[in-house]
């Protein structure tokens, strides 16, 4: 009888609302270990059966991921609306847990060195074509092929980064060479994801 609430309930469409594609995403989980819960998502983005959505959903297990306790979830798969990237990495810093977090590869942005800062494996480079992203209605992203993303295994943990550059300064040849060169090389491209406290740290390919 309540036609408002109803139409609320059935009403799914979203055109902010991106979702990866399932085929990437289980290819970044074979890299990046399986995650235990989606944290952005919704009844029709999520990618794991547990989820929280950004607003009322009866099938979510909470709303509103940035309220919620991330230490109790192993691994959670995090892909945020663009805006909200920094607030997820500023979070994340508050906790004590490890994530998968998808971003598009935006050097310049404030939030982008503490991606470099936090990562504790080599990051991987998707695949920029128009199946990357779509919305409920099937629509491709509009800034597809354009848009570059990247995801990260990111730790809060200081010493599990510290350990990642560690490895990356002992298997990378001519590490020292390769910073000096960033310094005329914009981060991001050529498959450099930029250098932390001299260390380069490369993309990978997915």
């Amino acid at each position: 009888m309540n036609t408002e609430a109803d139409f609320e309930s059935r009403n799914v469409e979203d055109r902010s609302d991106w979702k990866l594609n399932p085929k990437v995403f289980q290819k970044i989980c074979k890299r990046f270990g399986h995650p235990s819960i989606d944290l952005f998502a919704s009844r029709t983005s999520h990618q794991l059966e547990t989820y929280v959505s950004y607003k009322a959903d009866p099938d979510a297990v909470a709303v509103d991921a940035l309220q919620q306790d991330w230490d109790v979830w192993e691994n959670p798969y995090v892909f945020p609306p663009f805006i909200l990237i920094g607030p997820t990495i500023q979070k994340l810093a508050r906790h004590q847990t490890d994530m998968i977090l998808v971003t598009p590869v935006w050097p310049t942005s404030p939030w982008y060195p503490a991606l470099l800062e936090m990562s504790s494996s080599i990051p991987i480079m998707l695949p920029s074509n128009r199946t990357l992203l779509s919305n409920a209605q099937g629509e491709a992203h509009p800034l597809l092929p354009g848009l570059k993303l990247a995801a990260w295994k990111l730790s809060s943990n200081n010493c599990k980064s510290k350990t990642f550059r560690m490895g990356l300064l002992n298997s990378l040849p001519n590490v020292e060479e390769k910073a000096l060169e960033t310094i005329t090389t914009m981060p991001g491209y050529n498959f450099l994801a930029g250098v932390v406290q001299g260390t380069p740290i490369p993309f990978d390919a997915l």
